[in-house]
């Protein structure tokens, strides 16, 4: 198996915004809360909707954030965790939920789910892991999302600060629960914005949580 030593992490630079805004926007479009989102948009539209939420959340995350990145060559971004500050700001409506380009959501399925999400989001200081994205380039190096979480895990443990996160896809809630993350909570969305709303799973991660190997993240 490669060894996931050999993929660099490191602190994104302004460099790399295009080549994250490619990789976070590809993964949105084939978002399931995406589709929910906008019924009756084209794939055009999808596509439009997904690089402007991208944008949006990549701007945020630069002002009050921070983004890490895996790369396997100059101008490359194979991996990409996003994260926001909520130490001092309160959180904002996620990109997804917001109009972008010509193009509004469904407002009642934005504005339903927006405050199902509010309702559920800590009150108290942490960061929240907006995304964790993995391109097909990274398939079978075991080892990466450790160590692209990990810098930022060590850093949540020395200021003594929770994690938080929302995931809609089961294999997003098992890769943070490989990491120490503690057993989600299922938002049952359907049930309060209708039957057809992907599930959606709430993580929190307490400082110093060990994966499951009974490693300190980032180890």
């Amino acid at each position: 198996m490669p060894d996931p030593g050999t993929v660099p992490i490191r602190a994104s630079i302004a460099a790399d915004e295009p080549a994250i805004v490619t990789l976070l926007s590809a993964t949105l479009r084939g978002d399931p809360v995406l589709a929910w989102l906008y019924p009756d948009a084209s794939a055009q539209q999808l596509a439009d909707a997904a690089t402007a939420a991208a944008r949006q959340t990549i701007t945020e995350a630069r002002s009050r954030g921070t983004i890490d990145i895996a790369s396997l060559g100059p101008g490359r971004v194979d991996g990409v965790a996003v994260w926001a500050d909520h130490t001092e700001a309160a959180a904002t409506t996620p990109a997804m939920l917001r109009p972008a380009d010509g193009i509004t959501p469904a407002l009642a399925r934005a504005a339903g789910l927006g405050l199902l999400l509010d309702v559920e989001h800590p009150v108290g200081r942490h960061h929240d892991l907006l995304h964790l994205v993995l391109a097909p380039t990274l398939a079978g190096r075991a080892g990466v999302v450790p160590r692209l979480l990990g810098a930022h895990h060590d850093r949540l443990d020395a200021a003594d600060l929770a994690a938080y996160a929302v995931v809609h896809r089961a294999a997003g809630r098992n890769m943070l629960l490989a990491q120490g993350w503690q057993e989600p909570r299922l938002l049952s969305p359907a049930d309060e914005v209708g039957a057809a709303c992907p599930p959606a799973w709430a993580l929190r991660r307490v400082p110093g949580r060990r994966d499951r190997a009974g490693h300190e993240p980032g180890a």
